[in-house]
């Protein structure tokens, strides 16, 4: 089913991220939050959009880092859980803060 396709999906993201290939952990979120796309809680894409922001960090992309996470920050409003929101809200700006560093 859907999601464990998503599930599924995040975790190949996950692996390849963990192996340096950064190119193939971005392709497996795109693929994520294209499923997602019609999710009334927009956790999981803001997960997906802060995993783009890490790898293109990695490779020393920080215009395409600094956009996927200002793009994560920006869907921070639709998180329904306030704890989850503020965690993810607060962890966002101090990975943006720290983007150049």
């Amino acid at each position: 089913d859907l999601n464990n396709e998503i599930i599924l999906l995040t975790d190949l993201s996950t692996v390849y991220f963990m192996l340096n290939r950064y190119k193939e952990s971005i392709n497996y979120a795109l693929q994520v939050l294209e499923l997602n796309k019609n999710s009334a809680d927009k956790l999981q894409d803001v997960i997906c959009y802060s995993s783009i922001a890490l790898s293109y960090k990695k490779v020393y992309d920080f215009k395409a880092a600094e956009k996927y996470y200002l793009k994560a920050i920006g869907l921070t409003n639709t998180i329904k859980d306030k704890t989850d929101r503020s965690l993810q809200l607060m962890t966002l700006h101090m990975l943006l803060g720290n983007l150049y560093n």
